[in-house]
């Protein structure tokens, strides 16, 4: 009994969107455009770095200052970005932190991160869009 309520209700909203058409080989179900104003958090294929992983650990690790005048020991925090449409970094912010208690190695990471080169950006169905990424990084110091 559910199974033929729940296909009458999809016949019903099928013919409502058709009700100018004379028959049902009319009917096609155009899919919703997409938006490429708008910020993704998941897509189909994800904004990702030139070469991906490893050359973004290279680009980093190359670049990186740890700064001297840190109060302590800091080799860990989480960036928040969106890679927009051209694979350009912005809206680059520490996550869950006021920009008033960044510490320098945020604001290093930040640094770095803003001065990277473009990346590949995110698409969904086929086409470009901004994408936000949460982005955690651990340093290993030597």
């Amino acid at each position: 009994m559910k199974t033929l309520i729940m296909m009458f209700g999809i016949i019903v909203l099928a013919s409502s969107s058709c009700k100018t058409k004379k028959s049902w080989d009319q009917c096609t179900v155009k899919p919703s455009p997409i938006d490429t104003n708008t910020v993704y958090l998941v897509i189909d294929s994800m904004a990702k770095y030139k070469n991906g992983f490893p050359d973004l650990m290279s680009y980093i690790s190359s670049n990186f200052v740890y700064p001297k005048q840190q109060e302590y020991l800091q080799t860990k925090t989480t960036l928040k970005f969106i890679v927009n449409r051209q694979g350009k970094i912005i809206n680059l912010s520490i996550l869950k932190k006021p920009e008033t208690e960044y510490t320098l190695f945020d604001k290093e990471m930040l640094r770095v991160f803003s001065t990277m080169p473009p990346w590949n950006p995110g698409k969904q169905k086929g086409e470009v869009v901004n994408q936000q990424l949460i982005f955690p990084i651990q340093l290993e110091l030597k």
